[in-house]
């Protein structure tokens, strides 16, 4: 089981079906926050795991905290999926995502590549915006100021500030593309921007003006940002 930020709701009632109707099953959560403070039903899963201790393994991995506790500091990556597959084998898995899209899509390229069946995964998309925000866009003109190297290009609708820089050869920093893991961190200094999923900024992130490129819909005709 794959879960980013309130993706895990589905997979909790997942989780709770299967401890109870399936006893010979055993399952490892991988479930990606912020920080400890982020983390859905954390008291719940805590219990669960006391209860069915060798139907259940819960591993968290937490992007912001420093020095986490009882938990992984970064991201699920390729690397985590491989150790899990070492460690049971290919053909004993099933694996089960949800969280935003771009995450889900990376990991299900992870698992394919590590030879996982396409009839073993199995996702739910976890869809945090509506799609007014998408289509109420509009185009922008950018300046980009990238590592101390000013870049101009075109926002366009229904785009992300990523997605149309990368379009336009751009070199922006990013990774998952899905709001997680903050390696496009911006600050907007001109502009106005809808920032559609966020698992990365505080509050005093955004009130000093930083974005998620991944994440941001240009809502004036000028934006700068800068890192």
């Amino acid at each position: 089981m794959i879960a980013g930020g309130s993706g895990i709701t589905p997979i909790y009632s997942m989780i709770g079906a299967i401890l109870k109707f399936e006893p010979k099953s055993r399952i490892t959560l991988l479930y990606a926050n912020r920080n400890v403070n982020s983390i859905i039903f954390k008291e719940k899963f805590e219990q669960l795991a006391k209860e069915f201790p060798e139907q259940l393994v819960v591993k968290h991995y937490l992007s912001e905290e420093e020095e986490p506790n009882n938990a992984i500091k970064g991201y699920i990556t390729r690397i985590s999926l491989e150790e899990l597959v070492n460690q049971n084998g290919k053909n004993n898995l099933d694996f089960y995502l949800c969280g935003p899209e771009m995450m889900t899509n990376k990991l299900i390229e992870d698992l394919q590549y590590l030879g996982i069946q396409k009839e073993k995964i199995h996702r739910e998309l976890f869809l945090v915006t509506s799609q007014n925000q998408i289509s109420n866009s509009q185009k922008a003109q950018v300046s980009a100021k990238v590592f101390g190297k000013t870049y101009h290009f075109e926002t366009q609708e229904g785009k992300t500030i990523l997605q149309s820089g990368l379009d336009d050869n751009i070199p922006l920093p990013f990774s998952c593309q899905s709001g997680l893991c903050g390696t496009c961190k911006m600050k907007c200094t001109e502009g106005k921007v809808t920032l559609q999923n966020n698992q990365v900024l505080n509050e005093k992130d955004i009130k000093e003006g930083y974005i998620l490129t991944c994440q941001s819909f240009s809502q004036s005709n000028k934006i700068s940002i800068q890192n």
